[in-house]
């Protein structure tokens, strides 16, 4: 999780960027998404899901796989009664 939060995140929220990885410069082919998110951390981190819900698109690519993931894990969170 610190790697993806701590080195990769530029520390913004709304209009959250990450880096690669290793720091290193972006392929010329994702240069303006060198590195993303890692959504599976998001239920685990209290700092990521704020950077996912602040920045999710659900009608982009990305969302088409994640939304119903995050949804239903979010419904599984909620007390019932």
């Amino acid at each position: 999780m610190a790697t993806n939060r701590d080195f990769m995140w530029n520390q913004q929220i709304k209009g959250a960027r990450f880096r690669r990885i290793d720091g290193g410069e972006p392929d010329a082919r994702w240069k303006n998404s060198p590195g993303v998110l890692w959504t599976a951390l998001v239920a685990h981190d209290p700092t990521l899901r704020k950077i996912f819900l602040g920045n999710h698109d659900p009608a982009g690519w990305g969302g088409l796989a994640v939304t119903p993931w995050f949804l239903a894990r979010e419904a599984a969170a909620r007390p019932r009664g």
